[in-house]
């Protein structure tokens, strides 16, 4: 799908869509996932989280590339 700068209209990139498939095997993960993270006792919660911040941060290039795409 494209994304577009809400500023001035332009396609700015391109994303993938998930299917109704897709987006319901999330939920059920995620309703699976739950007690056990419920479970967890927040100092360990808080460690999960700090790895993930830790992650995202080493990756932030990666992860906010947008390719060029091109003329339409």
């Amino acid at each position: 799908m494209d994304c577009y700068n809400p500023s001035t209209g332009e396609v700015i990139a391109r994303a993938p869509q998930c299917m109704a498939d897709e987006v319901e095997s999330a939920i059920l993960s995620a309703q699976t996932a739950y007690p056990a993270w419920a479970d967890t006792p927040v100092s360990k919660r808080v460690q999960v989280l700090y790895r993930m911040k830790a992650l995202v941060d080493k990756h932030l290039d990666e992860l906010t590339f947008l390719p060029d795409v091109g003329e339409k």
